[in-house]
């Protein structure tokens, strides 16, 4: 059995096992112990029953979507690219957070969304 840490840093806060950290650990195989937040290792037989069995999907067809899954990825993220400062950079810059597409408010060297037709 292999023991695992879960603390989990997200924004300067500790959070400890619970719901959906829980959930995602549970699907890598990782399950919660009572004891101090520690993880063990969850053997292949209990994940077969608790796991619905997976689809038969061809390589092509995972191939086609985890290039949809960077496509779609990098058109979301490109309205905020240039923002590395999160949610405070963008609300500092635009009066709040951007609910609908919005032209940019500086010229970005190198952005293409000056470009874009939103105004």
């Amino acid at each position: 059995m292999t023991v695992v840490s879960c603390v989990v840093a997200i924004n300067k806060r500790r959070w400890h096992t619970s719901g959906m950290l829980t959930s995602l650990l549970n699907k890598l195989g990782l399950s919660p112990t009572a004891k101090q937040g520690k993880m063990t290792k969850v053997d292949n037989e209990q994940r077969r029953r608790e796991a619905p069995a997976p689809a038969n999907v061809s390589k092509g067809d995972r191939i086609r979507g985890a290039l949809w899954g960077a496509f779609i990825g990098d058109a979301l993220a490109a309205p905020t690219h240039w923002f590395y400062g999160g949610f405070r950079q963008v609300a500092a810059e635009y009066g709040g957070p951007l609910k609908e597409y919005t032209k940019p408010n500086l010229h970005l060297a190198g952005s293409i969304m000056n470009k874009s037709s939103t105004g």
